[in-house]
């Protein structure tokens, strides 16, 4: 019997082996459960290309492609025309609001909601027309160099959106 005495005692104390509480080894599990979330988060991120492995794909090719110099002046460029008045750029904001309020309507008003979304479309055009003149003012004062380079870069990154897209049976 006194065997079993020693056997459940620490060597160091010569007591008895201390047990877990339940509410440590919980924390511990839950703690454990958590590290591997990010780990499994960061190998995953890894995995899938990085930040740029979702790019913004409502960003034209063409425009993935710019060098982040080329990118700034062309941005430098659509906030001179917002400040010049060629375009409004908060009009977009407050004609979503009044659609909102046309569709909340008791009656729909088929017209209105037409006009609506005819104003919103060239608004739409306007900032689009805005920012191609703004490229191709700048695509034009590119050395053929800087423009091969360019061109170059486009190719590579329509490459990788081939690679991106899912395989049809």
């Amino acid at each position: 019997m006194s065997e079993d005495k020693t056997a459940n005692q620490a060597p160091e104390t010569g007591g008895a082996k201390p047990r877990m509480r339940r509410g440590v080894r919980i924390v511990l599990i839950l703690s454990l459960a958590f590290n591997l979330l990010i780990l499994g988060l960061a190998v995953g991120a890894v995995l899938s290309g990085g930040p740029k492995g979702h790019r913004d794909m409502r960003m034209p090719a063409h425009v993935r492609a710019l060098d982040h110099a080329d990118r700034r002046a062309i941005g430098r460029g659509i906030r001179a025309a917002y400040q010049e008045g060629r375009f409004e750029h908060g009009s977009t904001r407050s004609q979503s609001q009044a659609l909102a309020d046309l569709i909340a309507a008791p009656e729909v008003d088929r017209a209105a909601l037409a006009g609506l979304l005819n104003a919103m479309e060239t608004a739409k055009r306007t900032r689009y027309e805005v920012a191609r003149d703004v490229w191709l003012d700048r695509v034009e004062g590119m050395s053929a160099t800087d423009r091969a380079a360019y061109a170059a870069r486009l190719r590579a990154v329509l490459a990788e959106t081939r690679k991106d897209k899912p395989k049809r049976d």
